[in-house]
């Protein structure tokens, strides 16, 4: 019975010093940071040192202008957005039709350019001596070009006389293989007839 009652004891002695309070006193739980001469400099002289970019950054985000409150949607605000809409819309097929009207139109002009210049020719500035027939008072037509492209105007005044009792005979000769323009009136197709006031 006496060693039973020792160990009891001895038990109930021990536990005491085993047990841990869970309570942890502030301090200890929140320790503070000791306050030093360098980092009171440090932040003296904050504003003299450069400030980082990632705080420019904060910066800006944080000076941002805050967006204007968003307006109800109603069906009179709906119907503003649709028209706007409408009318983007409208600007843009606008835009794109004009587009393909130049491009066609250039197309056009420069198909045109190649035909005229592949079968067709200007003669201006027509002698004298050459206004007869269809060509009376001609000052300048238009002809159909027996070959492929080659030069698309010919100034006659350009070609001197050679002999003055054949003039059209040496005007043949110096066009050589562009005598047709001269010898077939046939293929004229305008004629640009001088003004009777014209002197």
């Amino acid at each position: 019975m006496t060693e039973v009652t020792k160990e009891s004891t001895h038990e109930i002695q021990e536990s005491p010093e085993s047990f841990q309070s869970p309570y942890v006193p502030r301090r200890l739980a929140h320790p503070k940071k000791p306050v030093r001469v360098r980092d009171v400099v440090k932040k003296v002289l904050s504003p003299l040192t450069p400030v980082s970019r990632q705080h420019e950054a904060e910066e800006k985000t944080r000076k941002a202008p805050v967006k204007p409150r968003l307006m109800p949607k109603t069906s009179r605000y709906r119907a503003r957005r649709r028209t706007k809409r409408l009318r983007r819309a409208l600007k843009l097929r606008l835009i794109k039709w004009s587009k393909r009207v130049l491009i066609s139109w250039m197309a056009a002009l420069v198909f045109a350019a190649i035909v005229f210049w592949a079968k067709f020719a200007i003669v201006y500035n027509v002698p004298p001596y050459m206004q007869q027939g269809p060509l009376h008072n001609a000052q300048a037509y238009v002809v159909l070009k027996s070959w492929w492209f080659g030069p698309p105007s010919f100034n006659l005044a350009s070609y001197p006389i050679a002999d003055p009792q054949a003039p059209i005979q040496s005007l043949v000769m110096q066009l050589e293989r562009y005598q047709d323009i001269v010898t077939n009136p046939n293929e004229i197709l305008f004629i640009l007839v001088k003004s009777k006031y014209e002197h």
